[in-house]
């Protein structure tokens, strides 16, 4: 978690560093964790995997049915002795086929079936709730790093302005020392 976490402020500080006055909105933040998180997609693959397990638990309902479809040929016979020194051959080619069908459905399992649909549900729902926890807590420290990088960047913004704002102050010290208003003092606090 903590080398997706770095990816992500990588990715945040390069393109900070690309598009130099475009901000990322929370929900284009929120998107871009929905797209790229390996925790996300691996909690929706979970869910994905317990909708398959209610599925194949409601299946347990209905009937199994197996059909069963056979067919040989024998072929040439070939008759030896017991010392496999006389052999007499003929032709009598036998087909067979053989055809079955089996049903089979339980009629009274005691609430098992139900059980079991009602147990892959809840395993389903646990899924969807440790996809919305992944989920939230992910978006938490993502957006907790962007928060902390916007207040770097304000920071960096107020740092150069108040020494853009000090070289005016100096200049104007100066001006005003030229002439006889500011002592030179004054100019070596300032500085």
């Amino acid at each position: 978690m903590k080398k997706q976490l770095a990816l992500i402020l990588a990715l945040l500080c390069i393109g900070a560093s690309v598009q130099a006055q475009r901000n990322l909105t929370v929900e284009e933040l929120y998107g871009l964790i929905e797209e790229n998180n390996n925790q996300i997609h691996s909690a929706r693959t979970g869910i994905e995997a317990a909708r398959h397990g209610v599925e194949a638990a409601k299946a347990n309902r209905l009937p199994d049915v197996n059909i069963e479809l056979k067919g040989s040929l024998n072929g040439d016979v070939t008759m030896l002795d017991r010392d496999f020194t006389n052999s007499t051959s003929f032709t009598a080619p036998r087909w067979g086929n053989s055809f079955q069908l089996e049903a089979q459905q339980a009629i009274y399992t005691g609430g098992a079936i139900s059980a079991g649909i009602r147990l892959a549900e809840l395993g389903k729902q646990m899924e969807e709730v440790n996809l919305t926890s992944t989920r939230n807590n992910v978006r938490f420290s993502a957006l907790a790093q962007y928060l902390e990088l916007i207040k770097m960047d304000n920071a960096l913004r107020v740092y150069d302005e108040n020494i853009q704002l000090m070289h005016r102050v100096m200049s104007h010290l100066e001006a005003r020392q030229q002439q006889g208003m500011a002592m030179r003092n004054d100019l070596t606090r300032h500085e």
